[in-house]
C-alpha cells in the first residue's frame, strides 16, 4: 500500500532530455535511452519509446513502491513493465525537483561496461539464478 505521491514534481523537458540523451560534453551525466552507450550507464529496454519512458517516470512519481529519505533527498523506486526504475529528487528553491532517473534492472535493461553491454536482469534468488 502506497501513501506517498510525488506526482506534483514536474518533469521538465530539460530534465527528460538529460535522462534520455545526457549532457552535451559530459557523457557521465544522464543518457539512458537505449543505444546511447554512455560508459557505466544503464539503458532502458530497446523497445521502450521516449514517451513510454516519460510515462514510466511519471508512474514512479505517482505511486512509488519504495521511498527512502536521505537528508533532504528523496529516492523513489517502482517496477514498471518488469523494469525497476529509480528517480532521485533533491530540494531546490523550496521545492523537490528531479535530479536523476534511470533503470536499475529488468528485461532489456543493459549497463555499458568498458564498451560491453551487460544485461541487468532480475535474478531469481529463490532458485539461485
Amino acid at each position: 500500500m502506497t501513501f506517498l505521491d510525488y506526482s506534483h514534481v514536474t518533469l521538465t523537458d530539460e530534465f527528460i532530455a538529460h535522462v534520455l540523451f545526457g549532457e552535451e560534453g559530459d557523457p557521465g551525466k544522464g543518457g539512458h535511452l537505449s543505444g546511447m552507450k554512455h560508459e557505466n550507464k544503464t539503458e532502458f529496454p530497446p523497445d521502450w519509446s521516449q514517451e513510454h519512458i516519460v510515462t514510466a517516470l511519471q508512474s514512479v512519481l505517482k505511486q512509488p513502491d519504495f521511498v527512502e529519505l536521505v537528508g533532504a533527498r528523496v529516492f523513489l523506486k517502482r517496477i514498471v513493465a518488469g523494469v525497476e526504475i529509480r528517480v532521485e529528487l533533491a530540494p531546490y528553491k523550496s521545492a523537490l525537483n528531479p535530479f536523476a532517473a534511470y533503470p536499475l534492472r529488468g528485461p532489456g535493461v543493459i549497463q555499458n561496461v568498458m564498451g560491453v553491454q551487460v544485461p541487468k536482469p532480475f535474478h531469481n534468488l529463490r532458485n539461485g539464478r
